[in-house]
């Protein structure tokens, strides 16, 4: 469809033309004269200090294939490293070495090509070349029948993640030239799983009880595997031993693992159970298990000088997940008691009481946790050693060094006084193709036989071994300015003017940025040109800038009262781009650059409630009062509660009509005055009438003992869709647990969908329910609290504050997290193109209305210009508030905008096209099986006529580890995901 505007337009011009009058003027007359990097302005030296080490490579002349680990054969000068797809290479410990010799080639049957394949080995404790007695090695990966084998160097495996392959421990046999023998497979575990996903692969001998242990993931499958120990063996560390030693050591295996979803073909074999595991003899439990509570555990190694085990845990996606350092110490896992990471529940350090966790065990926090969207977009933590080597004591001695995979960064772990990671060098990503999240990346550490320290790097054209030195180089690396004021981007700072180098422009439909407001600029070098393309992505030259500008609401009352938040700049490069943000200080007088991905609470006003009316619903033995003063409200609530086809309670209430979003803070709730039963309970709920059997919907909290403060709560979600049914009641989906005084409550109304929401700070929100209810949207309704003792005798108390204002995360981006969404498959600069220029834009200084491509044209930036008079057959995107397009048009612009950067071939994860060019039926979209289901059963992306059942429609409307896009996300776009909805229910089945 094209717009009204441009075909006006080009009637104007080829009127223009035809007559001999002279055009419309152009938005701007002359092109703007700078130079590249903002006339070198983007290129100065950053203040502080370069990073204390570099990587370099160990080995220059050697290359392997995707190397995953690296180990000294024992006794030998010999360096051994497992690549990912099953071949195993051995090499003289020797920097000037040219050569590997093949010790094993398992890739018949071993599935690689993601996050699988050999992920970990190790010798046995007594191991010697010249003793076979335990001449052998444990190789921890990932098995397929020989013929089964899926993906390639070109391509990851078809249906990834969802691979049906075997978790598989095997012993093999070593000859006395160091050659592993594959004919003496002697398979320990062999466990099915449905991913080719979070394998684990942390393991080692202990030395002092000479034990296996291993860590292991939950398959990419949290609901079906995490917190389940009497199942199958998924989500955290086994200890096994592999001697089978007997007697009052270890005793045989008493229980078999399950395969997912079925009885067949998982079993272990050929080791014993130690008898001080922690859950010998808990009833049901896979005695395996020492530690549990993991989600991703690549790494985990074993510091003896302390005798502490350090494990690294990957976090979900989203922007509350958290990547953890885990520790076990010595002595800490007792009989019966497991340590517990605390995975699916939490991630990170909880804010309160958890529930839902395995029992027994023990609830442990990270040493160490920090943004999963932290250092580069995504962290993906790759685990280390505590350095005890001679070569760098001086840097890192005694200090636990990871690494991020997907940043490079290189991190020194600071202990003391509060645990704190220090950045102490960083390894650029490998050569070559990227054949998934970021298989070019860092994927381990290694030893050499003195403690020495190595980096493995994947890539399968170039992966290599790497090493850390002192940096011979002591100056800062170059970088953007520190100061917005030293770019010269903008004249005045405190008016945010910008310079008149700066071409101001727009799009059609802008990518969701939790509702900021923003304004857009570019700088074309002078002398060059855009690659201009009417469909695609146009190229940029080297030196050419970007600025985007964000101001944020802060109140929901008056949109135009703003708070200015961020500056972000692009630098395209020869190779690529070169991002920043600048956080503005509250004055508006400076903005300083982000250095690491940083969050920000923002407080936004909200309609105030005002002073809330009450009423005792029901015929209540004993009538509930209740005082107001300011926001705080005091309520003492009696009768049987909110159920059946009756209701009794205390009911402090407003009347509003339409959507409404309603949220208070229990500060304490006193159970049962007069009494011991702690049945009381505090809620808000939404009600048609005052009437006993009225339609309703709320939310409540309650108390899990009588003490009344500071203790684990309850919380449920109740509704009655038609007058005088019986109540449903159901606690929430997934259990969540707080304490008083930090106990938020919402309720929300959008349209006919009313959600339950608690939160333990009033910024991370967890459904406990929600259900659509037929209110009216022109009458008024009553919203309240409400509070009720559920005994017909007795009363019950609570202090709540109604709220004035909501707490909006933000996220600044680091340096680094520019890289995570403007990469080389999406053409380094987003949002510049055909689609989203074509429009017309009215330009502050001229005040004059033009089409941004017969502008940019009329300037020579185009290396060649489109004709004007097609201007309106080019390819548009349509906002999604452009009634004059169709439902689809709107919904498939929203997809290009926000999701095409990353849903597109060569792309991150994508197995579907976004981008607009692509006809629908070609997108991979209309009943396609998603790569994660989320464990919704028959869930596609995209079933016509059926939102409910369509991923991309439940993703785009959730926060969290499923959300969509996952990175900055804070705030989900309702109007984008009501856009998304009444399309997909539109298309025929």
């Amino acid at each position: 469809m094209i717009s009204r505007a441009a075909c006006l337009l080009a009637v104007i011009i080829g009127a223009g033309s035809l007559s001999g009058q002279t055009p419309p003027p152009y938005g701007i007359k002359t092109r703007p004269n700078v130079g590249p990097n903002f006339d070198g302005k983007l290129s100065v030296a950053q203040p502080g200090t370069a990073t204390p080490l570099i990587a370099v490579n160990a080995f220059p002349n050697l290359t392997f294939q995707n190397p995953m680990g690296m180990m000294q054969m024992p006794g030998t000068n010999w360096l051994v490293v497992w690549e990912r797809e099953g071949t195993v290479r051995a090499f003289v410990r020797d920097p000037e070495t040219a050569t590997t010799t093949l010790l094993l080639d398992i890739s018949s049957r071993t599935q690689g090509w993601d996050d699988c394949g050999i992920v970990s080995m190790v010798y046995h404790p007594q191991f010697n070349l010249t003793q076979p007695a335990n001449r052998y090695i444990y190789i921890w990966y990932t098995y397929n029948s020989p013929g089964t084998i899926k993906g390639s160097t070109a391509a990851r495996p078809a249906g990834y993640p969802y691979v049906v392959c075997w978790n598989r421990l095997s012993r093999f046999d070593v000859d006395e030239y160091g050659i592993i023998l594959p004919e003496t497979e002697q398979v320990m575990i062999h466990q099915k799983c449905r991913t080719v996903w979070h394998k684990g692969g942390g393991m080692f001998f202990h030395p002092t009880d000479g034990f296996l242990y291993l860590t292991i993931g939950e398959d990419f499958d949290e609901k079906t595997n995490a917190q389940k120990m009497d199942r199958n063996l998924f989500g955290g560390v086994i200890r096994i031993d592999v001697n089978q030693t007997g007697g009052s050591v270890s005793h045989p295996i008493p229980k078999q693992p399950l395969a997912p979803n079925d009885n067949s073909g998982s079993y272990t074999a050929n080791y014993f159970i130690p008898n001080d595991n922690p859950l010998v003899g808990v009833p049901g439990a896979l005695e395996e298990f020492y530690a549990i509570g993991l989600r991703s555990p690549d790494e985990m190694t074993y510091d003896a000088v302390t005798g502490r085990i350090f494990i690294s845990d990957v976090g979900d996606y989203g922007p509350t997940a958290r990547e953890e350092i885990n520790l076990i110490n010595p002595g800490e896992v007792t009989a019966g008691n497991p340590l517990n990471f605390q995975w699916h529940r939490v991630q990170g350090t909880p804010s309160g009481p958890l529930t839902g966790l395995y029992t027994p065990s023990i609830s442990k926090g990270p040493l160490l946790e920090y943004g999963h969207l932290e250092n580069g977009g995504t962290a993906a933590i790759m685990g280390g050693y505590v350095y005890r080597g001679t070569e760098l004591a001086a840097q890192i001695g005694g200090s636990y060094i990871f690494a991020d995979n997907m940043s490079g960064r290189i991190w020194s772990l600071n202990e003391s006084p509060t645990p704190t990671k220090e950045l102490i060098a960083m390894l650029p990503n490998g050569p070559g193709p990227n054949r998934g999240q970021n298989y070019l990346g860092i994927s381990s550490f290694a030893l050499d036989a003195d403690g020495e320290l190595y980096l493995c790097r994947l890539s399968t054209e170039g992966g290599g071994i790497f090493k850390l030195i002192p940096n011979p180089n002591t100056q800062p690396p170059p970088g953007l300015p520190n100061l917005l004021s030293q770019t010269g981007l903008f004249t005045s700072l405190l008016n945010r003017t910008p310079s008149s180098k700066l071409i101001p422009y727009t799009v059609n439909h802008p990518f969701w940025s939790d509702n900021a407001v923003k304004l857009r600029w570019a700088a074309i070098p002078t002398g060059t040109t855009v690659g201009f393309s009417p469909t695609g992505e146009w190229t940029f030259p080297t030196g050419s800038v970007f600025v985007k500008h964000f101001d944020l609401p802060i109140s929901d009352v008056t949109p135009t009262t703003r708070r200015r938040l961020e500056t972000r700049v692009l630098v395209k490069t020869a190779s690529g781009i070169q991002g920043g943000t600048y956080k503005w200080n509250t004055a508006r007088t400076q903005a300083t650059l982000v250095k690491d991905t940083t969050f920000e609470n923002i407080r936004v006003a909200v309609r105030s409630s005002g002073t809330l009316a009450g009423y005792n619903l029901g015929t209540p033995a004993i009538k509930g009062t209740s005082s107001q003063s300011g926001t705080r409200l005091v309520i003492y609530g009696e009768g049987n509660g909110i159920g059946g086809v009756v209701d009794q309670a205390r009911f402090n209430y407003i009347k509003r009509k339409g959507d409404f979003d309603f949220f208070v803070r229990v500060e304490k709730l006193y159970a049962n005055i007069g009494g011991t039963t702690p049945n009381a309970r505090v809620g808000l709920m939404l009600r048609e009438t005052f009437a006993p059997g009225s339609v309703a919907v709320g939310v409540s909290v309650g108390m899990t003992s009588s003490v009344g403060n500071n203790e684990t709560t309850d919380f449920r979600f109740h509704h009655r869709e038609t007058t005088d049914a019986a109540i449903t009641e159901a606690a929430s989906l997934e259990p969540v647990s707080a304490a008083y005084p930090q106990v938020w409550l919402r309720l929300r109304r959008e349209g006919e969908v009313v959600t339950g929401l608690m939160s333990r700070n009033a910024i991370d929100w967890v459904e406990v329910g929600r259900t659509v209810i037929p209110l009216s949207t022109s009458a008024d309704l009553l919203w309240g609290v409400t509070c009720t003792a559920n005994d017909p005798i007795k009363r019950a108390a609570a202090i709540v504050h109604l709220q004035t204002h909501r707490i909006q995360r933000w996220t600044f981006p680091g340096t680094s997290a520019c890289n995570a969404c403007h990469t080389q498959a999406s053409g380094w600069v987003l949002g510049v193109n055909t689609r989203q220029m074509n429009c017309s834009y009215k330009y502050p200084a001229s005040k004059v209305t033009d089409n941004q491509l017969r502008t940019w044209s009329h300037l020579g930036l185009f290396d060649s210009p489109p004709e004007q008079s097609s201007l309106p057959t080019l390819a548009k995107l349509f906002a999604p508030t452009d009634t004059t397009a169709s439902l689809q048009d709107r919904a498939r612009s929203y997809l290009d905008s926000n999701c095409a950067s990353c849903h597109r071939p060569g792309g991150v994860q994508a197995q579907w096209d976004a981008r607009w060019d692509t006809a629908l039926e070609s997108q991979g979209l209309l009943n396609a099986d998603p790569l994660n289901d989320l464990g919704i059963s028959g869930v596609k992306l995209i079933t016509p006529g059926d939102a409910a059942m369509s991923l991309i429609h439940f993703r785009t409307d959730a926060l969290g580890g499923h959300q969509m896009p996952p990175l900055g996300k804070n705030v989900i776009d309702k109007a984008g995901a009501k856009l998304l909805k009444d399309w997909i229910n539109s298309l025929s089945p």
